[in-house]
């Protein structure tokens, strides 16, 4: 932790995100971060050092995978993850047919998509906004780390961390009930590759 803040520019956290790491291993459900879910200096250091990133989005790109333009029309920081990690995103369809910022931004994201495809660490498959699974509520990511798993879920106002085993287990089975549902990934390659050249005419 004390590396990761010093490396990240936060130094001056690391007894606030100590007590956050603390209480979020005590609770199923992590504490309100009032000022901290707005920057989101645990969840970019959590991009950065897991080895192994899932999530399921269901209304903008995850931060693992958006374009610089699209994070700017989000007033978002743009998130690094380490070049090692594998990347496995499954994204409600939606997500890609609404538009942020403008045209422009949405064929430089669908572009910055297909070429983050060609690193065979990276899978994306698209699920029908009709077919998605009973029972799961909205967007989360888990990380795995090299001994830990962390599921990370976030609003506007709020930001939640679970590692309780068990619920990451339920995540792992909300993961499985996605991908039975998801688009291969040839099929999601190519309703990437469809976006691409609709945005071009």
């Amino acid at each position: 932790m004390e590396v990761l803040t010093t490396h990240l520019g936060y130094r001056h956290r690391l007894p606030y995100l100590a007590k956050l790491l603390g209480d979020a291993r005590k609770r199923a459900t992590g504490p309100r971060l009032d000022g901290i879910a707005r920057h989101g200096e645990l969840a970019i250091g959590l991009y950065q050092t897991a080895t192994k990133i899932v999530a399921f989005d269901t209304y903008l790109v995850n931060p693992a995978l958006r374009a610089r333009a699209y994070s700017s029309a989000l007033h978002a920081f743009p998130v690094r993850i380490c070049q090692t990690s594998e990347v496995t995103w499954y994204v409600d369809e939606s997500v890609l047919l609404r538009t942020i910022g403008n045209a422009t931004v949405m064929r430089d994201q669908y572009t910055h998509l297909a070429a983050a495809l060609d690193n065979h660490r990276v899978t994306v498959q698209i699920v029908s906004s009709e077919h998605l699974p009973p029972g799961l509520t909205g967007a989360f990511t888990l990380f795995e780390l090299d001994n830990h798993s962390i599921v990370y879920e976030e609003t506007n106002s709020i930001a939640i961390y679970h590692d309780a085993p068990e619920i990451i287990e339920s995540y792992r089975a909300h993961v499985s009930a996605v991908d039975s549902r998801a688009l291969e990934k040839l099929k999601s390659r190519a309703f990437i590759d469809a976006l691409i050249a609709g945005a071009s005419n």
